[in-house]
């Protein structure tokens, strides 16, 4: 669900290309947005259900930030159900700086995934025709400041230059802790 959808959209551009009138009328539906996500702040920092998480815009691979996390007591997030992916979706949009950020998620095998902490693998928000493992080895999920996730591999991407969006330095990660 979206915080703000868009209700009415009007665009004109005139015969020249010079002149362009834009319409739009949006909406904020707060219906099915938890409580704990307008607790959302500036220091990218979050709190739900007796979690907390924290946004890094420093471009590691997986397995730095896994362990930065790690060694702030934390692992990287998991996201579980809805209202959390409402909640760390909220948190990037505000904070994130980077094309993709980390999580704790990862291929076991085939098209089965795995958290890092054990917990169920029962909720996912893929982009549409992910996870696909298009360039192979993309075995960690990744979430885009969109809230929608996909596959990547753990080092990013820096060996195809027209897949540069990828490369380890444009990533952040989500760090999460419980209570």
């Amino acid at each position: 669900n979206a915080l703000i959808k868009i209700k009415t959209e009007k665009i004109n551009f005139y015969e020249n290309g010079t002149i362009c009138k834009a319409f739009v009328v949006a909406i904020i539906d707060t219906d099915d947005i938890p409580d704990s996500i307008h607790m959302v702040s500036k220091n990218n920092y979050a709190k739900h259900n007796q979690h907390y998480y924290k946004v890094f815009n420093e471009g590691l691979t997986w397995e730095e930030a896994k362990q930065r996390c790690k060694e702030m007591g934390g692992y990287l997030v998991t996201i579980t159900s809805k209202d959390e992916q409402a909640v760390v979706q909220n948190l990037v949009f505000v904070n994130g700086d980077k094309n993709y950020y980390w999580t704790g998620g990862f291929r076991i095998e085939n098209d089965n995934w795995a958290w890092i902490t054990g917990e169920k693998f029962s909720y996912s928000n893929w982009c549409e025709g992910e996870p696909n493992n298009g360039v192979g080895n993309e075995n960690i999920i990744t979430l885009y400041t969109s809230g929608l996730w996909n596959d990547c591999p753990a080092e990013g991407i820096s060996d195809k230059p027209h897949l540069k969006f990828f490369n380890a330095k444009n990533s952040g990660f989500i760090c999460e802790w419980d209570s």
